[in-house]
C-alpha cells in the first residue's frame, strides 16, 4: 500500500512539474537561464515575463507571485528570468536583449502571440518593467510593475503604455511617496485625465479589504492607468485573501491589451469627458449620475474592438442609474452617453468579475 502510495505521489510531482522547467539559451557570448511555465492545451498564447526583485532569484519570484493556476486557468506562458547577479540592468542595454531572446525563443518553442507579451516585476524588477516600457514598447503591450518605479522618472515609451502599478504605502524600501510623480509623468506622456475614478474599498465587493484603486482613462491609444494602494502594507508581493490579489489584478488588466488593437470605433475621440457626469462601474453595476441640464436618451457600451455590446435605454425622468452588467465579460469597455442627435459623453469603465 505504500509502495503504491508513493509511486502515485510520484507521478503527481512529474505531471505538476513537466510545466516548469529551467532553460537556458544565449544572449549574444553569454548564457542566461529561466523559469519557464508553460501548461498543456496552448493555442497561440499570451507571455508573462515577471521579474524578480533585487537579492533575489526566479524561483523565489516564481513561489511569491504564484501564477501556476491563472496560467492553466487561462492558457498562457510565464517566464521567470534570472537576472546577473540577482539584479536588472535598469539604464542599459544588456537585459533588454534578454527579454528580446526570451520572447523569440518562446515563439519559436510555443508560437506564442507576439501581440501579447506583458512584462512585470516586483521592486527592481517593477523598476525593470519600466526601462521595458521605454525601451521595447513595440514589443511589450502592457506593464505592472509592483512595489518598482525608476528613480530618475522618466517616461518616453514610444507608444502610450497600459499600466498597472501596485504598491503598498507602508513601503520602506521603494517609498510610496515616489509614486504619484512618476504615474503623473505617464499620464501626461500617454495623454491620460488628470482625474482618476477611484474605488475604495477594492475590489468593492470586499467591504474589510485595504485596497484602494485609482484608474485613469481612457488614454491615448486606448491605454490606461491603474493603480492599486495596498494600505499599511510594505514591501511585498500581496495575495491578501482579503484584497487584491496581485498576479489575479495584473492579468484582468493585461489581457485588455494587444499590440495589434483595432478599433471601428474611436476610443481616441476629441470630445471631453463632462466632469458634471459620472459613470462607474463597481461589482458589476454600471452607475451613472447626471446633472439635471443633461438631457440624456441612451448608453452605447463597446468592448476594445470597437464593437457595441450593449445598448441601454435611460428612463425619461431621473438623475441616477444603475444598470447590471454582469451578463458581460470582465475587462475595459467604452461608455458613450448620447441624446437624439449626438454624443454627449465618453468615458472608460473597468468591469471586474
Amino acid at each position: 500500500m505504500k509502495k503504491t502510495t508513493a509511486i502515485f505521489l510520484l507521478m503527481g510531482i512529474f505531471q505538476c512539474g513537466i510545466f516548469a522547467q529551467t532553460t537556458t539559451i544565449k544572449v549574444g557570448s553569454s548564457t542566461r537561464n529561466m523559469i519557464v511555465y508553460a501548461p498543456s492545451g496552448l493555442s497561440n498564447p499570451a507571455l508573462i515575463i515577471q521579474m524578480h526583485g533585487m537579492n533575489q532569484d526566479a524561483a523565489y519570484q516564481k513561489n511569491a507571485a504564484k501564477w501556476e493556476t491563472i496560467a492553466d486557468r487561462e492558457k498562457f506562458v510565464v517566464v521567470f528570468p534570472n537576472g546577473n547577479n540577482k539584479s536588472w540592468d535598469i539604464s542599459g542595454n544588456t537585459d533588454i536583449d534578454f527579454l528580446k531572446a526570451i520572447i523569440d525563443t518562446m515563439y519559436n518553442r510555443y508560437k506564442i502571440d507576439r501581440n501579447r507579451v506583458y512584462a512585470s516585476g516586483f521592486s527592481m524588477g517593477g523598476m525593470m518593467s519600466y526601462h521595458v516600457a521605454n525601451k521595447m514598447a513595440d514589443k511589450i503591450a502592457a506593464i505592472a510593475p509592483c512595489s518598482g518605479y525608476l528613480f530618475n522618472n522618466t517616461a518616453s515609451s514610444s507608444r502610450p503604455m497600459p499600466i498597472i502599478h501596485i504598491h503598498g504605502d507602508a513601503d520602506d524600501v521603494v517609498g510610496y511617496s515616489g509614486v504619484a510623480g512618476v504615474l503623473n509623468a505617464w499620464r501626461t506622456h500617454n495623454g491620460c485625465p488628470s482625474a482618476a475614478q477611484t474605488t475604495k474599498p477594492y475590489p468593492a465587493n470586499k467591504p474589510n479589504s485595504t485596497c484602494t484603486k485609482q484608474y485613469w482613462g481612457p488614454c491615448k491609444n486606448n491605454a490606461a492607468i491603474m493603480l492599486l494602494t495596498n494600505a499599511g502594507k510594505g514591501h511585498w508581493y500581496s495575495m491578501d485573501a482579503n484584497g487584491a490579489n496581485s498576479s489575479e489584478e495584473i492579468w484582468a488588466f493585461f489581457k485588455n491589451y494587444s499590440l495589434n488593437q483595432t478599433s471601428t470605433t474611436s476610443f481616441s475621440n476629441n470630445k471631453p469627458a463632462l466632469s458634471a457626469v459620472n459613470v462607474i462601474c463597481e461589482n458589476s453595476m454600471l452607475q451613472v449620475h447626471l446633472p439635471t441640464a443633461i438631457s440624456a436618451k441612451s448608453i452605447n457600451l463597446f468592448d476594445l474592438n470597437g464593437h457595441l455590446v450593449k445598448a441601454l435605454i435611460l428612463p425619461t425622468s431621473g438623475s441616477n442609474y444603475n444598470f447590471d452588467l454582469s451578463d458581460l465579460p470582465g475587462g475595459l469597455y467604452l461608455v458613450k452617453l448620447n441624446n437624439e442627435k449626438s454624443t454627449l459623453h465618453i468615458s472608460r469603465i473597468m468591469l471586474t468579475k
